[in-house]
């Protein structure tokens, strides 16, 4: 593991002296300033976000809402049968379970389809496309894909389908031809869903909106800070039976919801059903009425979650092996043969905190290829995947994870090219890993009143991290090893309970009565009827002082 840079965006001098509230004032003043928020209107806005403060519908790239209205009125009318066409993670089951919801509660002959990963790929796919027309499908809504579907809209209209694509990835140079186009890169496929159902009146889901926002891992300001705020507000208190029979097999009591149990316990029990079987078991637990039925999936998740696990750790530690052989290199570049292209991206993302690097995981078939890719900041990786177009079969993605395919003879040349393209346009200190630390604290100020204020700040997520502190010179009380493999420390410093999972590491174990200063963020801790304030720690290290 890299030891961190910690780069200290306010130091503790520049704090008033005064304790109480006046000192919590200017450290919340401080968190919003290091947000980006100094005018006043901004701050309200961010602090108290409301859902007027939503579009009232997504961008359209093409067509008109008239056209939409009507397209979509008809086809309800005249009892067409409609496919929302989605997508395998948890974003796209999302989107489906959005739109299909609200054209199913408009009585329209509606059906959700999600591919599967292995056997169809990400997308449109020309013959599933074939089997709908055969079928007598005449309108299809795709959400979280299909503005990369130039080829297979095409195709869709050729056989009397008409398409509507709404969808969040980036743009193409030619737009496809579809009847009209919802599109906005800053926000979830699930948020674009659920921005075209409320168009037509429909204002329900939007806790599958907060869910797919998250997942995502979109920046949780403007827009999407409103849709996760209210939309975990409703998993706190939800009544789906597939939500409750999900929380109940992870463990989780719905009320204390954030974004960490989405993003670590419900999006990769959601997740691992597309990954090796298939996500429509995933929807259906969603979207379930049955709570007898939502036990019985939720158990099916569970099991494929922990097979999950299980497979991508072993195919980690294979992984691991050979990431070592490209410690020089711009990037990791990692063959695996008939690897399980579910789990790929899973293997790139653990390469990526481990050697902070970007990471390429490939599954090596017979002919055409699969690769997964997972990056740094300041390396978009989709963009520099795009410079290698001529070698591709396909790509898509974000600047920060992509998916490719290709043929297998390219793969040297594709990696030389990466490489090269790498070399010459990151410089070495986007590799140097960082903590980015809000302000410095002190042991008086650790209390349940600023973990109160600082809770305001929440939803967390890219865009608006959970606050990080530094502390500086905090004598060690106490230490004890715990956890099943005892790697998690659990400490007293200056009087102040600490937890640090996985910070337990051979040689960096703090002893009784010596200075360190730490890395944390705050953290309410309930035990027996008590509250107290504790510092969960990022990282640490022994103080020069």
């Amino acid at each position: 593991m890299l030891q961190p840079r910690w780069k200290i965006l306010t130091k503790e001098h520049d704090l008033p002296p005064v304790r109480g509230e006046k000192r919590r004032e200017k450290i919340i003043d401080l968190l919003l300033k290091n947000r980006g928020l100094k005018i006043k209107s901004e701050r309200e806005t961010f602090l108290h976000p409301s859902l007027d403060q939503l579009p009232k519908h997504p961008s359209l790239l093409k067509g008109t809402l008239q056209s939409v209205h009507t397209r979509i009125e008809k086809a309800i009318s005249s009892k067409e049968k409609i496919v929302i066409y989605g997508d395998y993670d948890v974003d796209g089951i999302c989107s489906t379970g959005i739109l299909w919801d609200f054209l199913y509660k408009k009585d329209a002959q509606v059906t959700p389809y999600i591919p599967h990963r292995e056997g169809e790929g990400y997308g449109m796919n020309k013959e599933t496309i074939t089997q709908f027309a055969t079928d007598g499908v005449k309108l299809i809504l795709t959400c979280d894909q299909g503005i990369n579907a130039k080829k297979e809209v095409e195709y869709a209209k050729s056989v009397g389908i008409d398409v509507i694509v709404t969808d969040h990835h980036a743009v193409p140079k030619i737009l496809p031809d579809a009847f009209a186009i919802a599109h906005d890169s800053s926000l979830s496929g699930s948020g674009v869903a659920y921005l075209f159902a409320r168009e037509f009146g429909s204002d329900e889901n939007i806790d599958l909106a907060a869910l797919g926002t998250i997942a995502d891992v979109l920046p949780l300001v403007g827009v999407n800070r409103v849709l996760a705020k209210f939309g975990l507000d409703e998993l706190r208190k939800t009544k789906r039976p597939g939500l409750l029979a999900l929380y109940d097999e992870a463990g989780i009591k719905p009320e204390i919801m954030t974004t960490y149990h989405i993003s670590h316990v419900i999006a990769p029990r959601l997740n691992a059903m597309g990954r090796l079987e298939h996500a429509m078991e995933s929807l259906r637990l969603l979207m379930t009425n049955d709570s007898d039925r939502a036990k019985r999936l939720a158990m099916v998740v569970g099991r494929t979650n922990l097979q999950r696990q299980n497979l991508m750790n072993e195919m980690y530690e294979q992984a691991r092996v050979e990431a070592v052989k490209f410690l020089e290199a711009p990037l990791q570049f990692i063959e695996g043969e008939a690897w399980p292209q579910g789990i790929i991206g899973l293997v790139a993302g653990k390469l990526v905190e481990e050697f902070y690097k970007p990471a390429i995981v490939l599954s090596m078939q017979e002919n055409e290829v699969k690769g997964s890719a997972r990056s740094i900041r300041g390396v978009n990786i989709v963009e520099v995947i795009g410079k290698c177009e001529d070698l591709l079969i396909d790509y898509g993605g974000h600047p920060m994870a992509a998916g490719f395919s290709l043929e297998r003879r390219s793969v040297t040349l594709f990696r030389e090219r990466l490489v090269s393209l790498l070399t010459e346009q990151v410089g070495k200190e986007v590799y140097q890993k960082e903590i980015t630390i809000d302000c410095e604290l002190t042991p008086q100020d650790v209390t349940l009143e600023l973990i109160r204020d600082v809770q305001e700040l929440a939803p967390f997520g890219m865009g608006n991290p959970e606050p990080l502190f530094v502390g500086k010179a905090f004598r060690v009380g106490s230490v004890r090893l715990v956890g099943s493999d005892q790697t998690h420390l659990k400490l007293t410093v200056d009087g102040k309970d600490a937890i640090g999972f996985g910070l337990a590491r051979e040689g960096n174990i703090p002893e009784v009565g010596e200075k360190i200063d730490l890395v944390f963020s705050l953290e309410k801790n309930e035990w027996n009827g008590n509250s107290t304030a504790q510092l969960k720690l990022k990282d640490f290290k022994r103080s020069e002082e």
